[in-house]
């Protein structure tokens, strides 16, 4: 473990939020702009599954 990791740990980790939902995606530029958040991923299977039910 390098010495100063304790100091630097936080500024190395990434908060990456997934969107799965119709509802997570319609509310997507307020999760984006999430103080913190540094990234979003799609999760296309959840997303495609919730969306083809929401149709039914």
């Amino acid at each position: 473990m390098r010495c100063d990791y304790m100091t630097t740990a936080n500024a190395q980790i990434a908060t990456i939020m997934q969107i799965e939902s119709v509802e997570a995606l319609d509310s997507i530029d307020a999760i984006a702009a999430t103080p913190g958040v540094d990234c979003l991923f799609i999760g296309p299977a959840d997303l495609g599954h919730e969306s083809r039910a929401s149709r039914r």
